[in-house]
């Protein structure tokens, strides 16, 4: 339990670190030097301060460093001409998904929308669908043909 202040324990501080390099609890108790690092790793995660602290740090892990990493090597592999045509499309797809964010991973239920929200949705992925059949290079099949025919 943090303390009144607010702020963790050392132990804590140093469970919680190790929670977000890791993800391995036991491990991360290990580390933290509890006694009995199974039981106190269940404990620990049982505290939604600590898990809460857990989540907020890998969460910016993964907005401040991990994302802008990962997009600055796709934009590394698309400016390679070594780069296939296969790969380049995979990593159009993951570039999509993560420009759409929820959008791309639970389309909304139809039945629940307007005519208007189905036609602006229409767009959006006739926009999507044009994009990824455009030829990278001019006169080069695209690394998607025939996916959406």
């Amino acid at each position: 339990m943090p303390r009144k202040d607010g702020r963790f324990t050392p132990q804590e501080r140093v469970f919680i670190d190790r929670m977000v390099a890791t993800d391995d609890a036991v491990y991360a108790a290990e580390k933290a030097g509890y006694g009995t690092p199974a039981r106190r790793a269940s404990q620990a995660l049982q505290n939604p301060a600590i898990v809460a602290a857990i989540r907020a740090e890998q969460e910016a892990r993964l907005t401040g460093e991990l994302v802008p990493l990962t997009l600055d090597r796709f934009g590394q592999a698309l400016r390679d001409p070594k780069t296939t045509p296969r790969e380049v499309a995979a990593i159009g797809r993951v570039v999509l998904q993560y420009g759409l964010g929820d959008r791309a991973a639970e389309p909304p239920d139809p039945s629940r929308m307007t005519p208007d929200e189905i036609r602006a949705r229409m767009a959006q992925l006739a926009e999507v669908i044009a994009e990824l059949k455009r030829p990278l290079i001019e006169g080069e099949a695209t690394p998607v043909d025939g996916v959406f025919e």
